[in-house]
């Protein structure tokens, strides 16, 4: 219901009307081959947007570290849904960087349990998606923050929040920093030249409103979850197609 509420209320304001500049955001993005997880940092410390698959803790500090953030500079995890190559490394990395992990409420009681988000295929790919990951469990973690609809980043030195985004899963969210970047995990899927919206789709009928949601904040750049990033234009593209 709040999500439905603050869609209706965001499409009130004109496309046009940008928010004001929020302080820069350094993003650094890592590969983990079949997907990708995104470190954020802003005034403080660092936000981990999503963990990949179980075994990617080495792989995702060693880049931070190449970046310059430490295990200990990482405060907070979010995870953009409960998907095991989003969610697998969450425990490892929480244990290994003492930061927080942030899930939405309707993940809460999956992650907690070690089991996967709903893999609903709505296309052909997302048959073979399914298929080929057929075991969708999770390290069992008990996150530390629940996440009602939204959750503002200042206390992390980040002048955006989170931002319940369903449609591709009932638990998934975005992370919004507004004029500048959304990371958007499986809201919208490659390729990155020609966005298009889930092969997999708990709840088809919110997968527009949940971009266009996020489209509101005007974010320069969009970061998926498993391909390069895309600009907002192609993303309002996308949705002005449907």
């Amino acid at each position: 219901m709040l999500h439905s509420l603050l869609v209706i209320l965001l499409l009130l304001v004109p496309r046009g009307a940008r928010p004001a500049p929020s302080d820069p955001v350094q993003v650094v993005e890592v590969d983990l081959v079949y997907a990708r997880a995104t470190l954020l940092r802003g005034r403080g410390g660092a936000v981990l947007v999503d963990t990949g698959l179980p075994g990617a803790g080495a792989r995702i500090l060693g880049v931070a570290h190449r970046a310059g953030i430490e295990p200990e500079d990482i405060e907070l995890i979010v995870l953009t849904h409960v998907h095991v190559d989003h969610a697998g490394g969450a425990a490892e990395l929480a244990q290994r960087t003492g930061a927080r992990v942030a899930v939405q409420a309707a993940g809460q009681g999956l992650l907690a349990a070690g089991l996967g988000a709903p893999v609903v295929p709505h296309t052909p790919l997302g048959e073979v998606i399914a298929w080929v990951g057929d075991d969708h469990r999770v390290p069992a973690y008990d996150a530390e923050i629940v996440v009602e609809d939204r959750l503002d980043l200042t206390p992390w030195g980040i002048d955006g929040f989170v931002l319940a985004a369903p449609g591709h899963t009932a638990c998934s969210q975005a992370v919004v920093v507004p004029g500048q970047l959304a990371v958007v995990g499986d809201l919208i899927v490659g390729p990155s030249k020609s966005p298009q919206i889930p092969n997999l789709r708990e709840l088809p009928d919110q997968v527009i409103s949940s971009i266009q949601a996020v489209l509101a904040y005007h974010p320069q750049q969009l970061y998926l979850g498993h391909v390069a990033p895309v600009p907002e234009e192609r993303a309002v593209a996308l949705v002005d197609a449907r």
